[in-house]
């Protein structure tokens, strides 16, 4: 799997016409355009892991056997608060 730097430096090396046809019409992606295609591409191929990981969760609070640290839950609240903080004064 490439890295992201690696779709930037490829896409920037291939021709601004990449043989491209829309109902028979040749047309031209930008660069931008064929990177955000790449990545996509790459994006498709990455591993369910999320939704196994959400899987494994919801049969263990259907079990009752799911157990929330909750020093861990404050922590990660009170880290989301301070970010939330200081994005709204940087954008004031």
């Amino acid at each position: 799997m490439q890295t992201v730097s690696e779709v930037r430096s490829s896409s920037s090396r291939q021709p601004a016409a990449g043989g491209q046809h829309f109902k028979g019409m040749p047309m031209r992606l930008s660069r931008d355009a064929r990177m955000y295609r790449q990545v996509a591409r790459m994006v498709q191929q990455l591993p369910a892991v999320r939704y196994q990981r959400i899987n494994t969760v919801r049969q263990k609070l259907r079990s009752g056997q799911y157990e929330i640290d909750s020093g861990h839950l404050v922590e990660l609240i009170l880290e989301a608060a301070q970010d939330t903080r200081s994005n709204y004064r940087a954008a004031a």
